[in-house]
């Protein structure tokens, strides 16, 4: 007999098979790594970059890349195992191979419909122009053979760009990814969770998914947890949800009737979210952006001045928006009022008493007892040190200002430093002796 072919070798080798529980660390004895490497280099391979797979290899690709999703890890007892248990389902899918492989089933699928219409073909057609991924796709959301959460994750974390592949297929299949029988629950909410925690809000996405999102916000408090740091899946899908509303493409009452469902602290986790992203937007905001912001707190501070000790996180997560000095004075300083009578600011008091320098120039009266007030409702002992420069400048600020109200007001905040040592504010209670006499 003729010598063994190399490639015929390697055909063989390449099998799926089992670990021989070799404690060789350098040996890949079941071919397991490999599989999930050739996985890894495929996806990273038909990339949107200069130096991708080119597109005359499509054929060969494929005939790689599908095999490997059918690869035998995970297994279902294996995915419960104490090496994956500790992950979530997106965490789990990028490192087992089968989750692997679909990924880059997804990446496969971009490269086609990139390459595809730079040749002229229309792009309506969908998976019509790459049968091979629907094939893989629709085998993968039957329960009965692929079971694996994992790889369940990965529909959802390639969600916005399934819609953008072929948005009927998804319409077709919408009740498959994200199953509504009970004994499927785990299912969608590992495609689900993955969604609203790894994908952006998109806004062809918000009216695509729209009852998703009723769904899911029915299910407020799901108590999920999500992500790497474990956040909320409730909080997560009330990320989106304002932000669909800032840019004005939610239907009205959703956003409402999740806040109805959440806790304090989610709410204020939101609504801190909100404050962040004014607070990371250079330059000014869209009037119509605005309006829709303090439109939401308006409403939100109808609620939080019925019961402010119910509301303590949502109203502290106002400092966030009020720091971010994109609304005007009187409106944020209502606000603020609102805000303090429901406790002291968690985060941002000195950019608050920040905005309250600049505010006092027109605003004394206010930036004077709005400062006094957070001195006086501080609940770390030590708020007064951090924010000393900032004081220093309302005081200021303030100091040609007369009216009795303003002056009793500075008076106090000077004591107040004075009693803790700072003797260098006592510079500031000469000149309200002086503005007094």
């Amino acid at each position: 007999m003729g010598a063994t072919n190399p490639i015929d070798r390697v055909r063989v080798r390449s099998a799926f098979e089992a670990d021989d529980g070799s404690p060789d660390l350098d040996r890949d004895a079941s071919w397991t790594w490999t599989r999930r490497e050739v996985a890894s280099l495929i996806q990273e391979g038909v990339a949107d970059r200069d130096n991708r797979i080119p597109f005359e290899l499509r054929v060969a690709v494929w005939d790689v890349l599908e095999p490997l999703t059918r690869d035998p890890i995970p297994t279902p007892v294996g995915e419960e195992t104490l090496s994956y248990g500790s992950m979530e389902p997106f965490t789990t899918s990028i490192n087992v191979n089968r989750g692997k492989a679909m990924h880059a089933v997804l990446a496969y699928a971009l490269w086609c419909q990139r390459e595809l219409e730079a040749r002229g073909a229309e792009s309506a057609a969908g998976f019509d122009l790459m049968p091979e991924v629907r094939a893989v796709l629709e085998e993968h959301l039957d329960p009965a053979s692929e079971p694996s959460l994992a790889v369940r994750a990965v529909y959802g974390k390639w969600l916005p760009w399934l819609l953008l592949l072929d948005e009927r297929w998804v319409a077709a299949n919408i009740v498959r990814i994200l199953p509504r029988k009970p004994e499927l629950a785990a299912l969608r909410d590992a495609a689900w969770n993955t969604y609203v925690s790894w994908c952006p809000p998109f806004n062809p996405v918000c009216e695509s998914l729209h009852h998703e999102y009723e769904a899911a916000v029915e299910r407020v408090p799901s108590r999920a947890a999500v992500g790497f740091a474990r956040e909320s899946a409730d909080t997560k899908l009330g990320e989106h949800l304002v932000t669909f509303h800032w840019r004005g493409c939610l239907r009205s009452g959703l956003l409402e009737r999740w806040f109805e469902l959440a806790d304090d602290e989610t709410a204020g986790q939101v609504m801190t979210h909100l404050g962040r992203a004014l607070n990371n937007t250079e330059g000014g905001v869209e009037p119509e952006v605005l309006g829709r912001i303090r439109a939401l707190w308006d409403s939100r501070f109808q609620v939080i001045a019925q019961k402010p000790e119910s509301h303590k996180s949502e109203a502290s997560a106002f400092a966030f928006t009020f720091a971010s000095a994109k609304l005007d004075d009187d409106w944020s300083l209502a606000g603020l009022e609102i805000t303090l009578r429901a406790g002291s600011v968690r985060f941002l008091g000195r950019d608050i008493i920040e905005r309250l320098a600049k505010i006092a120039s027109t605003k004394p009266a206010e930036a004077a007892r709005f400062t006094l007030k957070m001195l006086n409702g501080s609940d770390d002992v030590w708020d007064h040190v951090a924010w000393r420069d900032q004081v220093r400048d309302v005081l200021s600020t303030t100091s040609q200002t007369d009216d009795p109200p303003t002056v009793e007001n500075r008076s106090a905040i000077v004591d107040c430093y004075v009693k803790r040592g700072e003797l260098d504010f006592r510079v500031f209670a000469a000149r309200s002796r002086v503005e007094e006499s």
